[in-house]
């Protein structure tokens, strides 16, 4: 009993409290820091322009840390350099405010301060239209945990700025989810591990700071989207079980919907709160294990350059 409190204590303190995915690093090699000001604070992003030369009309992603993270401990959980290389995608990392989104929940820095962190991508979307001349039409949004919370709140209110969104462990709020009205329909890609100790897969309490909020189940969120798109019923199908690592992942799918929409969702059993083929940033005993059987980060991509 001893043990399970100091791991639940130590969850909350270093996962969502301060220290989340961000260990001593070096500035993201190669790639370019920039700022801007929104709303009179000072907001820092970096830019990942893919091998073969910044040119007009690249997609973009960007790549949203957890909470108490940063953008650069983002690139090395997800290694997402790599994949934008092979895709020829715009690779952007905005960082938080003091490390977190104001997602919609209410017991994160950046939703203690009021920030409005839907008007700084909003913002970045043109800064990086007139800075990069992208493919307006082809930006993306994806994120762990806060992050992916955060990139759940870009799909209800920039569905006619952001084609698509794919969050990884993390859904939707309670107190947010009723005002969730997308302008049209967002196509999603999602993925949460059953056994994530951090945002229970079935809703809930969960594991945040300032004793965490309650949030929708995935399922619960994924049907959400499935409606909103106006989806077919999802076919399942299986990931092939290559690792042997103690996870399996089943696929729900459904696509075409509504105006070329789609909605799927990668339910990792055994799963945790993690990035699948990414970093095991934290030991197994406090955040799950981190599957192997696919690459969140290719997959993300490919279901994103579908559009």
């Amino acid at each position: 009993m001893a043990k399970r409190l100091f791991l639940g204590v130590l969850l909350g303190f270093l996962v969502l409290s301060g220290c989340h995915f961000d260990r001593a690093r070096a500035a993201l090699a190669g790639d370019t820091p920039k700022t801007i000001t929104v709303d009179g604070r000072l907001r820092m992003y970096w830019v990942h322009v893919p091998t073969g030369g910044r040119r007009p009309g690249l997609p973009v992603v960007f790549l949203l840390h957890g909470g108490g993270g940063t953008a650069e401990g983002m690139e090395r959980i997800a290694h997402y350099n790599k994949v934008a290389d092979a895709h020829g995608v715009l690779a952007v990392y905005p960082q938080g405010w003091r490390r977190s989104w104001n997602d919609g929940r209410p017991n994160t820095p950046a939703a203690q301060a009021g920030v409005d962190d839907v008007k700084f991508l909003g913002t970045l979307i043109d800064q990086l239209s007139s800075d990069y001349g992208i493919d307006r039409t082809r930006v993306f949004a994806s994120g762990l945990s806060n992050g992916a919370f955060m990139s759940q709140r870009l799909g209800c209110e920039l569905a006619n700025r952001i084609k698509a969104i794919a969050p990884v462990a993390g859904t939707m709020g309670t107190e947010y989810a009723p005002m969730c009205h997308p302008s049209g329909p967002e196509s999603i890609l999602e993925i949460h591990g059953t056994d994530d100790p951090l945002i229970p897969f079935n809703g809930g309490q969960d594991r945040g700071r300032d004793g965490g909020t309650t949030d929708v189940s995935v399922m619960d969120t994924y049907n959400f989207w499935v409606s909103t798109d106006g989806c077919a019923t999802p076919t399942v199908s299986q990931v092939p079980d290559t690792a042997n690592d103690g996870t399996t992942t089943t696929v729900h799918t459904t696509r075409p919907c509504t105006n070329g929409s789609a909605a799927l969702l990668y339910v990792v059993n055994g799963g945790g709160h993690t990035w699948p083929g990414g970093e095991q940033y934290f030991p197994v005993a406090l955040v799950g294990k981190t599957s192997r059987d696919f690459d969140a980060s290719e997959t993300i991509t490919r279901f994103f350059l579908s559009f």
